[in-house]
């Protein structure tokens, strides 16, 4: 079993004496791993990875180094690059340096110390690189949690429609056959971000399918631009907040990625707004291919049956101290008195709006002693179900 601590190497050679003599004097300070051909090399990594470092022979018969190593990066940007390389490929080498694809070239043959401090130096480059996303990233989710968190607390009903929509985005995603969609449900979740600028009478108004005001309506109308802008103040949140700028869905000069993005966003809006308003799924299916709306047919035939599935669910009625995060309010649930709506019907539960509920629970100041709750991928509520 290889040491933890040694940077994992690959080394590529179509000479297996070379790739053996390197691996048998640096294997107390590296963990090699030996590939004769680019091809060979380019199958480790996708099943063995990841590397550290990767070194590379330049001559090899199928593609040089230079070329292959510029495969590696676009593949594996975080993975540090070496090229070892004779006297008569020094011009070459040179420019595949001076392109960025590689970190360090090595003159064959290459004195053993020096092997030693560029392997070196190479898998410390590839230590921070990783180091310094990881952090981001985290920082990132950090931002994103503490915004949802304020968005449930501040604004129930635009946190429980952003959860909505991020299920129906990555349900319909997955049936898109999309990639990656962590940009694509991080914009679903934070959709409704500029929500909080917005009066909740108009809000209120909006959820009972009323007529608003040309005022009410422009302000209504603005909340994308005020959430894009918002996020894109936030580093690495620039994508999402294009996803979710106005008109992003039908930018002829955005990126492929995000126009898709934003129309599955779009077309998952306009579901969950039709559902909010009492339509059945059939009936929001049949609406959301209405030509006008301009939805393309796949994206409608995504989002429709995503949210088919996401509405088949069992209606339970529950005591507050028996709710878990996940569930999802059948019935808006109020304050006793006045009657002020805590929590919008349709809201998933998290752990910040169940602390909420508690703690209105406990001061007894909740209209109802249990409380209906759908608890997703079971069978679809009846009718009667409901109603009871």
């Amino acid at each position: 079993m290889s040491c933890p601590s040694k940077a994992r190497v690959l080394l590529v050679d179509d000479e297996p004496l070379v790739s053996s003599g390197l691996r048998r004097n640096h294997q107390q300070s590296f963990d090699f791993v030996c590939a004769s051909s680019p091809e060979e090399a380019l199958e480790r990594l996708e099943q063995e990875g990841p590397f550290s470092v990767v070194v590379s022979d330049y001559q090899m018969p199928s593609v040089n180094g230079a070329e292959f190593l510029s495969e590696v990066a676009e593949r594996y940007p975080d993975t540090s690059r070496v090229m070892l390389t004779g006297h008569g490929n020094l011009v070459t080498a040179v420019d595949a340096v001076n392109r960025g694809s590689i970190f360090r070239f090595l003159m064959k043959p290459c004195d053993p110390a020096l092997f030693r401090k560029v392997v070196s130096d190479a898998a410390e480059q590839y230590r921070l690189r990783r180091a310094e996303r990881d952090l981001l990233r985290e920082t990132v989710q950090g931002a994103v949690e503490v915004l949802v968190e304020v968005m449930a607390l501040n604004n129930p009903a635009a946190f429980g429609r952003s959860r909505r929509v991020q299920r129906l985005v990555a349900a319909a995603a997955r049936e898109l056959g999309l990639a990656s969609t962590w940009e694509l449900e991080t914009a679903a979740l934070l959709s409704q971000l500029g929500h909080v600028a917005i009066p909740d009478v108009i809000l209120e108004r909006v959820s009972m399918g009323q007529t608003l005001s040309d005022d009410q309506a422009r302000m209504l109308d603005e909340h994308p631009q005020l959430t894009s802008r918002l996020l894109g103040k936030i580093p690495r949140l620039q994508t999402v907040a294009a996803m979710i700028a106005p008109g992003a869905a039908d930018d002829a000069a955005a990126a492929p990625g995000i126009q898709v993005a934003a129309r599955l966003l779009r077309a998952a809006t306009d579901y969950e707004e039709l559902m909010a308003l009492g339509a059945e799924v059939e009936q929001a299916r049949a609406a959301l291919a209405d030509p006008t709306r301009g939805h393309d047919a796949r994206v409608v035939h995504a989002v429709a049956s995503a949210g088919a599935e996401l509405h088949r669910a069992t209606l339970q009625a529950l005591p507050v101290a028996k709710l878990q995060p996940g569930m999802i309010l059948a019935e808006d649930l109020r304050a006793m008195g006045g009657g002020r709506v805590i929590l919008k019907r349709g809201l998933e539960l998290s752990e910040s709006s169940l602390e909420r509920l508690r703690n209105y629970d406990a001061a007894g100041l909740l209209q109802t002693e249990s409380v209906r709750v759908f608890l997703r991928g079971r069978k679809a509520p009846t009718d009667a179900a409901v109603a009871a």
